[in-house]
């Protein structure tokens, strides 16, 4: 039976990489980030205390867990994430 995912891994790594900076999008290896938002999205997954309810703000540590696995510094700035310049 195949793994039902929380979410695609594609758009999770769309939407982080809209996060970045120009220069920082830049220097992105785009197929090593979509592996790795894959690799994230299925350690999530197999997470037995997201079985129940997965809800944005989850979703958002997703993000931020693919973020700082890519060598990025992240933070909360007014309860929002935020990437942090290098």
């Amino acid at each position: 039976m195949a793994q039902q995912l929380l979410t695609n891994p594609i758009r999770l790594a769309d939407r982080a990489l809209k996060m970045l900076s120009t220069e920082q999008a830049a220097g992105v290896d785009i197929l090593e980030f979509y592996e790795l938002s894959e690799q994230i999205v299925v350690r999530w997954s197999e997470r037995s205390i997201f079985r129940g309810e997965f809800g944005s703000s989850d979703r958002t540590f997703m993000m931020r867990d693919l973020l700082e696995s890519a060598g990025f510094k992240t933070r909360f700035v007014n309860h929002r994430l935020a990437v942090m310049a290098s």
